[in-house]
């Protein structure tokens, strides 16, 4: 619980992350397939090849809750 003359906030900061997904294929693919298929393979579950942090968005795209134990 917060002390007196204290308050609780959680912050959700908004990050934007780059899942790197590789694809096999026995013929060429054009972008838009490749990217058909790495949106199968996320949907199926597949682990990235690569998993990256790139940025964080804007702080007014952020949500503030302010905690329960305040009161």
């Amino acid at each position: 619980m917060a002390e007196q003359n204290q308050f609780t906030y959680y912050v959700g900061v908004r990050e934007v992350h780059v899942n790197t997904q590789k694809i096999v294929s026995d013929k060429p693919l054009t972008d838009e397939q490749a990217r058909d298929q790495a949106n199968d393979a996320i949907e199926e579950g597949q682990d990235p090849e690569v998993f990256e942090y790139s940025h964080t968005l804007d702080p007014e795209l952020w949500t503030v809750e302010k905690a329960g134990d305040d009161e």
